[in-house]
């Protein structure tokens, strides 16, 4: 990397079954095991987890009722794409805006890419 360029590593990872903590701990674990230190806060990293997968995001931006993150939702959002179109920058104003009822993994993952935004990155 260059003195003058912003650069920064963003992972999207499912969380599945661990979730969005368990998948950053994975990763935690990871650096340790190939004796890497620990991600530093001042880093241009973030890690983003849906959980179980990004469609599980996709319904809650989109409205789609009670969206639970202990069961994937992947099949409901398909039937949702049979009957209705989708409009992506309708998605990215909600996730810019979040919600009261906004799901833990998106905070999480919103407050990542705050992070790098404070940095400069």
């Amino acid at each position: 990397m260059r003195p003058r360029e912003n650069v920064a590593l963003v992972m999207v990872v499912d969380g599945d079954r661990d979730g969005w903590k368990g998948r950053v701990a994975s990763a935690s674990a990871a650096l340790s095991e190939a004796e890497e230190r620990e991600r530093q806060a001042s880093e241009p990293i973030c890690i983003c987890v849906p959980t179980w997968h990004i469609e599980t995001w996709l319904l809650w931006l989109l409205g789609e009722g009670t969206i639970d993150e202990t069961e994937p939702l992947k099949e409901r959002y398909e039937r949702y794409l049979r009957t209705h179109r989708v409009d992506v920058s309708d998605l990215a104003r909600k996730f810019s805006s979040g919600g009261d009822d906004e799901l833990p993994s998106m905070s999480h993952a919103r407050a990542e890419l705050a992070r790098l935004g404070r940095q400069g990155t």
